[in-house]
């Protein structure tokens, strides 16, 4: 398990009072934040996941001065909606990419067929060497 709420709400309020986040004696409180989202937020390791764990970052170290959390639950709850924002946004921005579109459907006259379940047979035989 990774830091507690209040070792979290500590890192945060160092960022937020620095006048320089990104200064190498701020390392310590990166990485209690860096820490606390692996261990009690991203769940996988799929693509989406990881991307938004990286844009919280960042968003993290741009508004982390504007955070009004005066207690513990509060910046955990600040730091849960800014990871959640981004994930949506990930999963939104996932389905509109016209690759993934195009794995999930291709258009065969008037029945739509799922080209994952049309290719699996044949990609099965490519990895086999057939």
């Amino acid at each position: 398990m990774g830091p507690d709420r209040e070792d979290l709400f500590a890192a945060l309020v160092t960022l937020r009072e620095a006048t320089d986040r990104s200064a190498p004696a701020h390392a310590a409180a990166w990485r209690t934040v860096d820490t606390w989202l692996g261990s009690n937020l991203v769940r996988s390791d799929d693509d989406r996941h990881r991307e938004a764990y990286q844009k919280t970052l960042i968003r993290v170290l741009r508004s982390v001065g504007t955070m009004k959390a005066d207690a513990a639950p509060a910046a955990e709850s600040w730091l849960r909606r800014v990871y959640a924002h981004n994930l949506t946004d990930e999963h939104r921005r996932h389905a509109r990419d016209p690759v993934t579109k195009g794995l999930r459907t291709v258009a065969t006259g008037d029945d739509d067929e799922r080209l994952l379940d049309w290719a699996g047979p044949l990609a099965g035989e490519v990895a086999d060497g057939a």
